[in-house]
């Protein structure tokens, strides 16, 4: 850290001594390397003001706001944190595509909200990840029976002590019961940069979840379905899926690449409106798993103030 404030410092002081003589791509370029992408935005702002000092102070409140202050880790990171912890590292490899996407996110104090809690290692990697975020999660179990449950299954356990440890916090609640997952939001106060559904898979889990789910996601924020998959009753069973598989979650996400628009049968008419009219775009990736099988997941953005007004590619017709 010592080190990293002495190299701003000495950058600043070269820009005020030579004023606007000085190259600010060479400054900038050495800002980003201290400061990370977290300062990206902040030095934007130098093409308004006087170039030179404009940049020096914006470098200073990057730092000042707690932006990683080290070198910028290789891609993988995401991954290489998970691997031991989640099947997200390890037998999917979501954390490939995830990172992609997550990245420029890391130094943010985002909120993430995670739907599964298992054996905890999903929430320890997204903590660790995302260094200032504050990661929730919710589960049909009680912590206390996730510790017994991972006692007797002989897995490792990375499962909180207690409910709230300040940047993890977890809650009880069924994902296909809109009563208590509002009183989850009630607690916790929703407002998500993301959230990811791991939880049980079935057909009316997943879609029950995102229809409730999407109005509390942050403009621009993702949400994310895991485990597609068992949408596939030729790879999995038990999962709900009607003999003409029309229920599916990778039939609503079909129907919406195809038309633009959101059909679900376990969703409300004002839950389907708001998907609608905010989805920004989805994105379905399908990659062979460690186990030589399909892992499919999908990841739906949410519009921002400035997106364009779409309404759907049968009305383009």
């Amino acid at each position: 850290m010592a080190g990293a404030n002495e190299r701003l410092s000495r950058s600043i002081s070269l820009c005020l001594v030579r004023k606007n003589r000085i190259d600010t791509s060479i400054l900038l370029a050495a800002v980003l390397a201290i400061v990370g992408v977290a300062g990206w935005r902040i030095l934007h702002v130098h093409s308004m003001f006087n170039r030179t000092r404009t940049i020096a102070v914006s470098a200073l409140l990057a730092l000042c706001a707690g932006c990683c202050v080290r070198p910028p880790q290789e891609f993988g990171e995401l991954t290489r944190i998970g691997h031991g912890k989640t099947d997200k590292a390890d037998n999917h490899r979501y954390t490939v595509i995830y990172e992609h996407l997550f990245a420029p996110l890391r130094c943010s104090p985002i909120r993430l909200c995670e739907i599964g809690i298992g054996g905890g290692g999903s929430l320890r990697m997204w903590s660790e990840y995302f260094r200032k975020s504050t990661v929730f999660g919710i589960d049909i179990y009680s912590l206390d029976q996730l510790h017994a449950w991972m006692r007797n299954s002989g897995f490792p356990d990375f499962l909180p002590d207690k409910p709230d440890t300040g940047r993890i916090k977890t809650f009880v609640a069924d994902q296909a019961n809109r009563e208590q997952l509002k009183r989850f939001i009630d607690a916790s106060g929703g407002d998500f940069d993301i959230v990811l559904d791991d939880g049980g898979h079935t057909m009316e889990q997943q879609q029950t979840s995102f229809g409730f789910f999407f109005k509390y996601v942050k403009p621009g924020g993702y949400y994310v379905i895991e485990d597609v998959h068992t949408s596939l009753p030729e790879l999995y069973r038990g999962y709900g899926v009607q003999d003409n598989e029309a229920n599916t979650t990778l039939t609503m996400i079909n129907f919406f690449i195809r038309h633009g628009r959101i059909q679900s049968q376990y969703l409300r008419r004002d839950e389907i409106e708001y998907l609608n009219s905010h989805i920004e775009y989805a994105n379905l990736f399908s990659r062979r798993n460690q186990l030589a099988s399909i892992s499919l997941t999908c990841i739906f953005q949410k519009k921002t103030q400035n997106s364009p007004k779409f309404t759907g590619l049968d009305s383009a017709r």
